[in-house]
């Protein structure tokens, strides 16, 4: 039988201040959460998470992807709705923070990216670090 994807809930990326400016300009992203025809499995979230989570953006350097997304924020959505040892898919990884964030959380990951030069700065950020004894 074929999974049939549907919307959850929405959630407001509260981006932070984005300094004067004269004109509106839009400090939030929002988040789709979608899942397959069956009920939610996993949820972390007890009784009081909000749908607004404060994370500050990230201004990228000309080095960094154009639409680069805090670790924190990508950490935020992985815990709530998945559990140690889950694989987390991400379609359009760019330089790995959705992988970061699953590899911080105990998670297993899997990332696709297009460009050969963000897949190269995904590997480094997901490289082991050496600990100094």
């Amino acid at each position: 039988m074929d999974a049939i994807i549907g919307f959850k809930q929405a959630v407001v990326w509260d981006k932070g201040g984005l300094g004067m400016v004269i004109q509106f300009r839009r400090s939030y992203e929002f988040l789709l959460i979608a899942q397959n025809g069956e009920p939610c499995r996993v949820w972390n979230g007890g009784t009081t998470t909000s749908n607004v989570w404060r994370i500050p953006k990230i201004i990228p350097r000309e080095d960094q992807h154009p639409t680069e997304k805090p670790v924190a924020l990508m950490a935020m959505a992985i815990g709530l709705f998945t559990n140690k040892g889950d694989l987390v898919p991400d379609p359009c990884m760019g330089t790995g923070a959705t992988l970061r964030a699953a590899k911080d959380l105990g998670r297993r990951a899997i990332g696709i990216e297009i460009e050969e030069k963000y897949c190269a700065a995904a590997a480094r950020r997901l490289q082991q670090e050496v600990l100094s004894f």
